[in-house]
């Protein structure tokens, strides 16, 4: 495994190996690293020949200072965690490397994307996402991307600067990786006690039962119930909606019947904010 804190030595080594004839796939993250980034890699190095994995925690998609700065940073167990698991370049750069001169602020139209869910409870997060991510691919331009579908509408973003400045980037979307209690894995899972990390695994427990119910009740009855089971755990809950993933719009204004649904949540324990999704339809 070979690690590049300069994005020029990085580049020159990527072009080397695609001189090679080799398939370049890329997994961006913020390090803090769990089995849920591994299942993106292994699914990286399934369809190309190289993986590369960065390890940023990018300012720019924080809206709040003190989430900032709690956020985990591991960088030795994160390597330690990438050698065992066939990583074959890590980009770990210093802040001036990725947010200097060279980057380019550039405007994404998401239409109503950024106005709700994430965009609407984390103002100027998905622009800080796209001007992150345009500033990684434009420097690894790899041929595979992987991401996964517990942060489901930033998929949807990624997709939109995927379409809008990089047409060759095939995204990939990995299942969300649970721990065996249903609480879906996250880096932010690591400022949580286990009795946190127990009353967290509630809202799992809440889609399955939103899942029972999606046939026979109106959307905003399953947000009702939803909202009132996570809160008798011990939760405080900013929003829960079932959407339309294609659109993001809440299925209250729209017919669900033959419609695919998510059901979406975030929610405060412990004074972590954490966030889930689920498919309520059967594909």
């Amino acid at each position: 495994m070979q690690i590049f804190r300069s994005h020029h030595e990085l580049q020159n080594h990527l072009l080397s190996e695609k001189e090679k004839g080799y398939s370049i796939g890329f997994v961006p993250t913020m390090g803090a690293l769990h089995q849920g980034h591994i299942s993106l890699l292994d699914l990286c190095n399934s369809k190309c020949d190289v993986s590369v994995v960065s390890i940023f925690v990018n300012p720019l998609q924080f809206n709040n200072k003190e989430d900032l700065a709690k956020y985990p940073v591991q960088h030795e167990q994160d390597l330690s965690l990438l050698r065992q698991n066939s990583c074959d370049v890590v980009y770990l750069p210093e802040r001036n490397d990725i947010l200097g001169n060279e980057i380019e602020n550039i405007h994404l139209n998401l239409g109503d994307l950024d106005q709700v869910l994430e965009g609407k409870f984390r103002p100027g997060h998905f622009d800080g996402v796209v001007q992150i991510v345009h500033r990684l691919f434009k420097i690894i331009q790899p041929n595979i991307a992987v991401f996964g579908e517990k942060d489901l509408q930033q998929v949807a973003v990624i997709k939109q600067l995927q379409k809008s400045f990089y047409p060759d980037v095939l995204v990939l979307v990995a299942p969300t990786k649970r721990e065996p209690n249903g609480l879906a894995m996250s880096s932010r899972n690591m400022q949580l006690s286990d009795s946190g990390k127990m009353k967290a695994a509630a809202v799992f427990d809440s889609f399955l039962m939103a899942k029972t119910m999606f046939n026979s009740l109106p959307a905003s009855k399953i947000i009702d119930t939803v909202t009132k089971k996570i809160k008798e755990h011990g939760l405080e809950v900013e929003y829960v909606s079932i959407i339309n993933p294609e659109t993001f719009k809440d299925l209250n204004k729209t017919d669900k019947k033959n419609m695919k649904a998510y059901i979406c949540c975030a929610v405060i324990c412990e004074g972590v904010r954490l966030i889930d999704n689920y498919c309520l339809t059967d594909d």
